[in-house]
């Protein structure tokens, strides 16, 4: 069976379909009567949010369209110097983030995980961990799991059931790692695959309450059906590729991402696995499935790949970045998020598939290849704008060529009568754009 054969079973609420409008318009003064006029309000492409943090993040998860959290902070090889943690969160899918932890005492945050909006936990590094149950407005520590341990994946499947694959560090080098679960909240953990030495779990990826998968370096995969009480080995193909990122979209259909930009995929719940087709040889962090049929991976260089047929074919996505970009989420088949270095939040409502470049000074300017931009709102009322070119000039003309004006990218249609216009941009490379103005 193919994984596009899969049943589809998604992990986040399905957002609504793209809104249509239905409407006539009478337009002066050339009294052209337009009818059964379509105009979709699709996303951008990936745009920057505001963090309003420079240190690097690691990790965001959501429980739906608009509730989710990210983590991250810095830390220095000095034990003689600050080590940072935090954890941001939003309410609105992104367009405001706040602070919702920030120490300078324990640890840098390295993992974070939800199961609804109010419960959740995080890990990092010196053997650190909290959980909160009120979203993340208070945060209680937990037992300490033990010396030199760091986390490198949480994940809980509801209030109680939870994993993460974790490593031990001895004099800055990583000796081996082990897979852990708890059963009461993250109180008390038992090593569900006791440690490895020299086996490296770096991924980890849950699908409902008894299935998980964890693996990383060299041929390291394991595997449970039960909710962890017992685990299969399995052989990666293609040693020596450290793969990162793992991601199951069901029970049968996987994805695995390597530091080498390697793909691999399986059909049958990761007992087999066959390598795919990469468009990338950037190292690949993360991968993200919500769905078996549609697939996200993230990694250096601002790298973001997508497949919309189960992991068999990916293209390269435009991030507008060079960041390095650590994981990646999606709650359906449109909105995701991709966080990084510096801050860096990405957020798509469109999945990804259009978008604008930013170069070495921070402004936005066009790939090489043809653009898809978008205006939101579209049809509008007072002023519409094109996401991620603010500062970018749009020369617009209405529907006999006359050339009306010149706009900014933030602030369009101040002044316009009611009509149908199109928004050619000032840069090449770029189709005009058709808006609507109701009034």
């Amino acid at each position: 069976m193919s994984c596009l054969d899969s049943l589809s079973v998604f992990r986040g609420p399905k957002a609504d379909s793209p809104k249509r409008f239905h409407f006539i318009l009478h337009l002066t003064p050339y009294a052209l009567l337009l009818t059964l006029l379509f105009v979709s309000t699709a996303g951008a492409g990936w745009v920057r949010q505001t963090s309003n943090t420079p240190y690097s993040l690691y990790d965001v998860c959501f429980v739906d369209s608009l509730y989710g959290w990210a983590v991250g902070g810095w830390s220095s090889p000095d034990p003689s110097d600050t080590t940072v943690g935090i954890c941001l969160q939003t309410t609105n899918g992104g367009e405001t983030w706040t602070m919702v932890y920030d120490t300078t005492e324990r640890s840098m945050m390295l993992s974070v995980s939800f199961a609804n909006r109010n419960h959740g936990w995080m890990m990092g590094d010196s053997s650190f961990s909290l959980s909160t149950t009120d979203g993340g407005t208070t945060w209680s520590v937990l037992p300490q799991i033990g010396d030199y341990f760091s986390a490198f994946v949480l994940r809980f499947v509801n209030d109680t059931l939870g994993f993460f694959s974790g490593g031990f560090y001895f004099y800055g080098m990583m000796e081996g790692s082990f897979i852990g679960r708890s059963t009461d909240g993250g109180n008390t953990w038992t090593e569900a695959i006791p440690y490895r030495y020299g086996k490296w779990l770096w991924g980890l990826d849950i699908f409902s309450p008894g299935w998980a998968w964890s693996g990383g370096g060299y041929d390291t995969l394991y595997r449970t059906t039960n909710s962890g009480g017992s685990w299969q080995g399995y052989t990666f193909p293609f040693q020596s590729r450290w793969y990162n990122g793992i991601a199951f979209g069901d029970t049968s259909c996987g994805v695995a991402v390597s530091l080498n930009g390697y793909i691999l995929g399986t059909s049958d719940g990761g007992r087999l696995w066959a390598q795919r087709p990469s468009p990338t040889t950037q190292g690949l962090f993360s991968a993200e499935m919500p769905d078996p049929q549609h697939a996200w991976a993230c990694g250096t260089g601002g790298t973001i790949i997508a497949s919309t047929d189960g992991g068999m074919n990916w293209t390269t996505q435009v991030s507008g970045t060079r960041a390095q970009l650590r994981k990646i989420w999606f709650v359906n088949d449109r909105q995701g998020w991709a966080v990084g270095d510096s801050g860096l939040i990405l957020h798509t409502e469109d999945g990804g598939r259009s978008g604008v470049w930013e170069n070495s000074h921070g402004r936005f300017q066009p790939p090489a290849s043809n653009l898809n931009l978008s205006v939101i709102p579209n049809p509008f009322i007072s002023l519409t704008s094109v996401p991620g070119h603010s500062s970018d000039r749009f020369v617009l003309y209405d529907i006999t060529g006359r050339k009306v004006g010149i706009y900014q990218g933030n602030r369009i249609g101040k002044g316009l009568l009611a009509g149908v216009y199109f928004l050619r941009p000032s840069f090449p490379n770029a189709k005009s754009l058709r808006i609507v103005k109701l009034r």
